[in-house]
């Protein structure tokens, strides 16, 4: 860690402590990930699996991993540093649509190397000053694997995961991503969660009352959204998870209408 300069706290959960950091040389701005490894329980799975993968990817709207520094019982974690929350920079910048194109790209390479993030959610999606978008925090996320019977329900935070999951479906792919995908464009536009529930009962109570109608109605007259726009949300929250949209269909109908700049 001597090439680099911690400084203040930036986020925390559970295993880790975010830092903004520089490096030395370059004064460059690094996003330092502090994890503590004890001897009981060893590293995190979390912290695994987001080096493992991503090691192996690389997109323009994906956090770029930039070093690994293990160093007694502290693993160290080096990301580029990017400026904004999600919707922080919407509340401050717009560009709400440039942003969707982004966000698509990025789920669709995820998608196409065989990659589910399992918790898409507006902190997860970070967007640096200059308007680029990068989705972020891999330690819930997984690569398909036909060898696999079942994978853990608990993943997602509670107001983006599908209903499938809150019923305990422990067979799923990416549609589980594209229901999190609705949830956030609707928040993106109306600057409101879609579900935002207190308890898995009532966010599946959340789920289960929702009217596609209503939300169509809300997005047309209230936010002046477009058809295609609305047509992707209300397909990406299709309570039947093999009706659910795909994202390289998503970018099909997003593309559809040019006159998407707000």
């Amino acid at each position: 860690m001597e090439n680099y300069l911690q400084k203040e706290l930036i986020g925390s959960g559970t295993y880790a402590k975010v830092y903004k950091g520089v490096e030395i040389r370059t004064q460059q701005l690094v996003a330092i990930k502090s994890i503590r490894i004890t001897k009981e329980e060893g590293m995190p799975p979390t912290a695994l699996r987001e080096i493992s993968i991503l090691k192996n990817i690389k997109h323009i709207n994906i956090i770029k991993l930039l070093q690994v520094i293990h160093k007694q019982n502290m693993l160290y974690i080096i990301f580029e540093y990017v400026d904004y929350e999600l919707m922080n920079y919407i509340e401050k910048f717009g560009n709400v649509y440039s942003l969707c194109s982004q966000l698509f790209s990025g789920i669709a390479y995820l998608h196409s190397h065989n990659i589910i993030h399992r918790d898409l959610k507006p902190s997860n999606i970070l967007v640096c000053q200059t308007g680029i978008l990068k989705i972020a925090d891999f330690g819930l996320a997984r690569t398909i694997n036909k060898m696999d019977l079942a994978y853990s329900s608990e993943v997602v935070t509670l107001w983006y995961r599908a209903p499938e999951l809150l019923m305990g479906a422990k067979n799923y792919q990416y549609e589980i991503d594209i229901w999190s995908l609705g949830c956030i464009l609707y928040e993106m536009i109306t600057r409101s969660p879609l579900f935002p529930g207190k308890s898995r009962e009532t966010q599946l109570q959340l789920c289960n009352a929702l009217e596609l109608d209503r939300i169509s109605f809300i997005l047309s007259e209230y936010h002046n959204v477009p058809n295609n726009m609305i047509l992707i949300i209300s397909k990406c929250l299709d309570h039947l998870p093999m009706r659910r949209i795909t994202i390289e269909n998503i970018i099909m109908i997003f593309n559809s209408n040019k006159e998407l700049s707000v």
